[in-house]
């Protein structure tokens, strides 16, 4: 797991995470948590939904790409800072017992006005189902750490 100092990152700089399974169980305890809407709850009332099945919430999508960004090294360690997301969409439902990946690509780094010893760091995130497509995308700002 690299955890890059913010020297490290330029536009281009691209990591992917490893793929991580999402079944059912995990998006009803998630929907039971946080977002108890009947189409993340229940796969017969989601039979007469939108979705036309049950789905995860968009917030779990969310949530499963901070996971993936934390356990790829992008979003810890020297990654100091959350501040901001902007951008948020949700782009395709995500389905019970399929593979999600998530990919962060630097769009821009720039030293910091105010901390010296920082820089800002702006991602393109997605989160990619197991057939490739992106059902999550955010531009995602974080404050890194600079080599001392």
């Amino acid at each position: 797991m690299a955890q890059p100092w913010f020297e490290d990152l330029y536009p281009g700089y691209r990591v992917v995470s490893s793929p991580r399974l999402v079944t059912q169980d995990e998006i009803v305890s998630f929907a039971t948590l946080w977002d108890p809407q009947p189409y993340h709850l229940d796969p017969e009332a989601a039979k007469h939904s939108v979705f036309g099945q049950l789905v995860g919430s968009g917030t779990h999508m969310h949530a499963l790409m901070m996971r993936l960004g934390v356990d790829s090294g992008v979003l810890c360690g020297k990654a100091e800072l959350g501040l901001g997301l902007d951008e948020m969409r949700f782009l395709k439902p995500l389905l019970p017992d399929r593979t999600v990946t998530a990919t962060f690509t630097v769009l821009s780094a720039r030293a910091s006005k105010t901390r010296r010893e920082h820089g800002v760091v702006s991602w393109r995130v997605e989160l990619l189902d197991d057939d490739g497509a992106v059902v999550f995308s955010a531009i995602l700002a974080n404050l890194y750490r600079r080599k001392p």
